[in-house]
């Protein structure tokens, strides 16, 4: 409430000073100052906001003072709303500089004052109407100061009051720089500008840099939080050689999807391989490589077998839908399609491949085939088990040499497992030690401790904790079920 009652008290004195200036009735206080050390208190009440949003603040000149005649009070604003301005839009670990220098422009001594950021920048076309009056960008990487188009047109006003210049350079997604030039003598101004002695000014921004404060840590946590919820996102490939069809389809998605593009599937096959996304959408007619040869590539590569594959076509006849379940597709749909269905469709795919991952180790009958579409994943995660079962008592046996073993890259071998058990390497491993235990234990041969050690587990207190979690009774409650 505070806060909000202070922004809408700024917002009313900028309005006054407004009108001031339409009426005249602004009249610059102008005196000889060192324009350097006053630029630089206003600039170290930026530092605290800076250092808790993790900003990186920097402050260059080229001279040690610098006199020249301004309002006080007036280049103070300027100098704020460019700074904070700068600090809206520039991410964590970003970098904001205030540059002071002196230059000739016409045989006149200038001073210059800029104000750089690496933050989101401008686009091209928002430039030249940036300093005017209530004008809002509906670009979503860059709205105006306080989101009322106002900062930066009273910003220009005051700038103007001193005879000089304020100009934008930026860059989408590059960075924004700020220039303000200002006369250094008194040939500009009126007699009645002038005064001999200054008055104190105070910075007026004290309570507002708190805001700004607050405002930007929670603009950080939110961005970690919505970064964070995107990251849970499940990831979608569109392979599709129509640029407004693709455009469509990831703009349906790019809600509850992230999404990744390919022209055609010779681009798509890369993208899936080095992404492995949780689904692929295809066209069927492309260029080089189309939906039927991506499709029969991925379901018979034992890397990418496990993805499910939607085909969209033109083609509405039932020998070109046969042609695409023959290779192996979960889904198919003709064009034109409803796209609320096709997300249903990719929805339950999606939904039904988590849903059996869950399934993965439930039970103490559990079968690995309950977790697989097709006899490649199959024979896949029976040569894995294989693999564990020739090395219980390897209690070495881990990610870098099961990848060896399984002729696979660790990192494609991580993946892998992962989408169909929702384990590591390690945690797959350590589970099928567990039901081999579980098999032992049948046998009635062994004691636990011995099973244990038979089973790569060299602590038996740790492999009971591991038993325990795996099935919710230890292995001497298991052996007593089984005599009962």
């Amino acid at each position: 409430m505070h806060r909000n009652a202070r922004r809408l008290l700024r917002l009313i004195n900028q309005m006054l000073d407004f009108r001031k200036i339409d009426t005249n009735a602004l009249n610059l206080q102008v005196s000889n100052q060192d324009i350097i050390s006053f630029s630089k208190e206003i600039f170290d009440a930026f530092s605290n906001i800076a250092y808790k949003c993790k900003i990186n603040l920097n402050f260059k000149v080229d001279a040690d003072t610098l006199e020249c005649w301004f309002d006080m009070d007036a280049i103070e604003k300027v100098i704020y709303n460019l700074l904070s301005n700068a600090f809206k839009f520039t991410p964590e670990n970003g970098t904001i500089t205030l540059s002071i220098s002196q230059t000739t422009r016409n045989k006149e001594s200038c001073v210059n004052i800029v104000v750089a950021d690496n933050g989101s920048g401008i686009n091209t076309e928002h430039l030249d109407k940036i300093f005017d009056r209530f004008y809002q960008s509906n670009d979503k990487n860059y709205h105006l100061f306080d989101s009322s188009g106002i900062g930066l047109a009273l910003t220009k006003e005051l700038v103007d009051l001193h005879k000089g210049r304020i100009w934008v350079t930026s860059q989408a997604y590059v960075g924004t720089t700020f220039f303000v030039e200002l006369p250094v003598g008194l040939d500009h101004l009126n007699e009645n500008q002038i005064i001999k002695t200054a008055k104190q000014v105070e910075l007026h921004w004290t309570d507002t840099l708190l805001d700004w404060q607050d405002e930007k840590l929670e603009q950080v946590a939110e961005n970690k939080i919505k970064n964070k919820f995107n990251k849970c996102k499940p990831l979608a490939v569109i392979v599709e050689d129509n640029n407004d069809l693709r455009f469509y389809i990831k703009n349906q998605l790019s809600e509850n999807y992230r999404i990744e593009e390919a022209m055609d599937g010779v681009e798509g096959i890369e993208k899936i391989i080095k992404k492995m996304p949780d689904i692929v959408i295809s066209d069927i007619m492309m260029p080089r490589m189309d939906g039927i040869e991506l499709c029969k590539s991925l379901k018979t590569n034992e890397q990418t077998s496990h993805i499910p594959v939607i085909l969209l076509t033109a083609r509405n006849s039932e020998a070109s839908q046969m042609l695409g379940y023959e290779t192996g597709a979960d889904d198919y749909m003709n064009k034109p399609f409803n796209v609320k269905l096709l997300e249903l469709r990719i929805h339950n795919l999606v939904e039904g491949r988590k849903k059996m991952r869950e399934k993965f180790g439930q039970g103490l009958n559990f079968k690995l085939e309950s977790v697989t579409h097709n006899s490649i994943d199959a024979k896949f995660l029976e040569k894995a088990k294989k693999l564990v079962e020739d090395n219980l008592d390897n209690s070495d046996l881990n990610l870098k040499n099961f990848a060896a073993h399984m002729n696979i890259s660790e990192r494609q071998l991580e993946r892998k497992i992962k989408a169909l058990t929702n384990q590591t390497v390690v945690e797959f491993i350590k589970t099928m030690r567990l039901y081999e235990a579980v098999k032992l234990l049948k046998k009635q041969e062994f004691s636990i401790s011995e099973v244990a050690f038979k089973v790569g587990f060299n602590n038996p207190n740790y492999f009971t904790t591991c038993f325990n979690k795996q099935f919710n009774l230890s292995p001497t409650q298991f052996m007593e079920k089984l005599h009962d």
